[in-house]
């Protein structure tokens, strides 16, 4: 090696100030200490600060008013309960406004991936002392939401429109009010709710200092007769083993001297008693307190007074039979004469009171029982849209034309499901695609097992043989966590717990559906077209048979009214139309059944028009049959009608006269017009 090679250079300090290498490391050193220094001033220049992101939300939600007191934000706490945290909310800031109404800032949990959405919600006062309604409500940010594009100040409107004094809103309401079909959807529209709810107990609990109420319990019995002394909540009903008769399990509530009695009455398609349990002892269900059930008469004690009676029979014991209610003072005051007077006025009068009324309740509600017997038989619904699915019979087959709502990620799916007499399906038709009624979204229809999309899976099995695909067949309820904890040693497990697993779920749910209920809910299709067709009949002036029409897929709502229902009455061209007209007195409305005349596909007569219902009208008494025979009377094919016509002639002169007048021409107009538009093709529209 030559000595060249082997001496080293010495580097000194002066040489490495003098290189390319320092001057490099120099000038950026230079660049970062001035950026540190642009971005100190830029941050002190247009940072926004609480008040200036205040001020932008008061321009623009606000532009009126003037904060009046800070009652909590980040920087500025009182002695109310600022850390405020509801079910599904938290609170982030609330201001008192000038006008006396509270500014709200408030984020709702449930959102789209465990996110969350906030919100900056206007809470309306009625002066200091109640909640009015809710001013406005618009989007201040979220958290993990991809949906917000599709969040308009229009849809937003649905919580001032909606808003009942003293409760909360409920997210199906809002999202059924909606349009988007997002699988994130109804999660983003569930922490919007949530965000509004907040706010709204935050002011309920924190400012007016009351107590969330518990919501009211919905009493399933309260169409029924005779229910002052029935305990909706614990009473039940059941179809007999005859598939006709209804057994009524009562629980019937404590009455002065008794305690609560639990009574099993059969009553049959007639409304006649066939059975009928009271329990002997209190160990048992006997009410009677102090030992007074053995004061009970045996034919009250064991039902016979009441077997083989109708509620007009039972009433007839008591010494009238056409009484619109039924009380204590009802029974004591028994005519002497009567054969029954010292069954049931002696011994132990409350008690007797209590059968005897139970056994009236039952009695007289068999229809009302009846339809609700089918509809607790008929199981696994919670996924199935009831109101739109459909069945047709082919011989001894049942073929179920099944919707299942949105579930997670699907949208709604639409199947063919065929079921034999031995409740085992025979055919079924899975749609392959979204536009052909597949609901996997995000093109997750591809992920599904061949045997899921083509129905393999499930044909020649019957409802316990589905439920044995998920580890079991005695499950009372199917859930989507049953489905992918199916056990590893099932045959089925890769098969419908793997892909698309949310849309093998709803497919696996609706076979079950039509499986388990291929007796039942053919009959309470069949009862609830019987009392549709009796209803329908009662309008039209003749025992008819209608089919109802699906307006979904229409334009049911104009400027002045809206279209509810219409029904096809079967060997016609006639149609029912229920329809509510706008412009009523003090902005209330009259809805009406039209009954509309169609030959050759064009409108040509109104047969008649009936009062269904009103809001707030002061005047219906003096709408008679005879007064709505105007319609009959000038209808023509190519114009509407006309309110100052139809009020004209008449001579009622209350003030509220016209606009009730104005609101029922508005119905027919609607319903006319619905009709002309939607279901005739020449028919012209006015």
């Amino acid at each position: 090696m030559s000595e060249e090679q082997n001496t080293k250079k010495n580097f000194s300090v002066k040489q490495f100030f003098k290189s390319t290498a320092f001057k490099c490391i120099a000038v950026l050193v230079v660049i970062v200490l001035v950026c540190g220094v642009l971005l100190t001033i830029c941050n002190a220049l247009f940072k926004v600060t609480d008040e200036e992101r205040l001020d932008r939300v008061l321009g623009s939600i606000y532009p009126d008013g003037q904060v009046e007191e800070i009652i909590y934000n980040e920087s500025h706490s009182t002695e109310l309960e600022t850390e405020f945290t509801s079910t599904n909310g938290t609170i982030d800031a609330v201001y008192l406004m000038d006008d006396g109404n509270y500014l709200i800032n408030s984020t709702g949990g449930g959102g789209w991936s465990s996110g969350t959405v906030s919100c900056w919600v206007v809470v309306e006062m009625d002066g200091t002392t109640a909640i009015e309604g809710i001013g406005r409500v618009a989007i201040s940010g979220n958290v993990g939401q991809t949906f917000m594009n599709k969040i308009t100040d229009k849809e937003l409107e649905f919580f001032s429109d909606n808003y009942v004094d003293g409760e909360n809103f409920v997210v199906d309401d809002y999202t059924a009010d909606t349009v988007g079909t997002s699988a994130t959807a109804p999660y983003t529209r569930t922490a919007i709710t949530n965000a509004v709810n907040t706010a709204l107990t935050f002011v309920r609990t924190q400012i007016l200092d009351e107590e969330e109420p518990e919501p009211e319990p919905v009493n399933p019995f309260a169409e029924f007769e005779y229910i002052q002394y029935i305990d909706g909540q614990q009473t039940t009903v059941e179809l007999a083993e005859n598939g006709t008769d209804v057994v009524f399990n009562i629980v019937a509530v404590p009455y002065t001297f008794t305690g609560e009695f639990k009574l099993s009455i059969t009553v049959n398609a007639e409304g006649v008693i066939t059975a009928m349990n009271v329990p002997a002892t209190p160990a048992e269900g006997n009410g009677s307190t102090m030992g007074f059930e053995t004061s009970m008469d045996p034919d009250v004690l064991n039902g016979t007074l009441y077997i083989g009676k109708n509620a007009q029979q039972i009433l007839a014991l008591l010494g009238g039979a056409d009484k619109d209610s039924f009380t204590y003072e009802d029974l004591v005051t028994v005519p002497s004469d009567q054969a029954s007077s010292d069954t049931i006025t002696s011994g132990a009068t409350y008690s007797n009171f209590i059968v005897t009324y139970s056994a009236l309740f039952a009695a007289s509600n068999y229809d009302k029982g009846y339809e609700m017997a089918l509809e607790n038989a008929v199981v696994y619904t919670q996924y199935i849209d009831m109101g739109k699915t459909t069945i047709e019979t082919s011989g001894e087959n049942v073929i179920f034309n099944i919707v299942a709502v949105p579930y997670t990620f699907t949208g709604e799916f639409k199947l063919s499901i065929t079921v034999n007499a031995e409740g085992v399906i025979t055919a079924m038709n899975v749609p392959a695609t979204p536009a052909e009624g597949n609901g996997s979204t995000m093109g997750f229809e591809t992920s599904m097992d061949p045997d899921v999309l083509n129905g393999t899976l499930y044909i020649g099995k019957n409802a316990q043989q589905i439920l044995a695909l998920l580890g079991g067949a005695d499950k009372d309820s199917f859930t989507y966590e049953d489905l992918v904890t199916v056990p590893s040693d099932q045959a089925s497990s890769d098969t419908i717990t793997s892909g698309a697993t949310y849309s093998n779920f709803i497919v696996t749910y609706s076979a079950l559906f039509a499986a388990s209920n291929y007796e039942t809910f053919p009959a309470l299709m069949e009862y609830k077209q019987q009392q549709l067709n009796a209803q329908m009949s009662e309008i039209y002036g003749e025992e008819i048979t209608v089919e109802a029409i699906d307006i979904s897929s229409f334009t049911a709502t104009a400027e002045t009214g809206t279209v509810n229902a219409v029904y096809k009455v079967a060997g016609t061209n006639d149609y029912i139309v229920n329809a509510t007209g706008n412009g009523g007195w003090s902005s209330g409305s009259v809805t009406t059944w039209v009954i509309v005349e169609t030959t050759n596909g064009a409108l040509s007569g109104i047969r008649s028009v009936a009062i269904d219902s009103n809001v707030g009208q002061t005047f219906m008494d003096k709408i008679t049959a005879d007064d709505l025979k105007w319609f009959t009377d000038n209808f023509s094919a190519d114009k509407d009608f006309v309110a100052k016509d139809y009020t004209d002639n008449t001579v009622e002169t209350s003030a509220s006269a016209p606009y009730t007048r104005t609101a029922i021409t508005n119905s027919v107009n609607v319903a006319k017009n619905f009709v002309a538009a939607n279901l005739l093709t020449g028919g012209t529209v006015a």
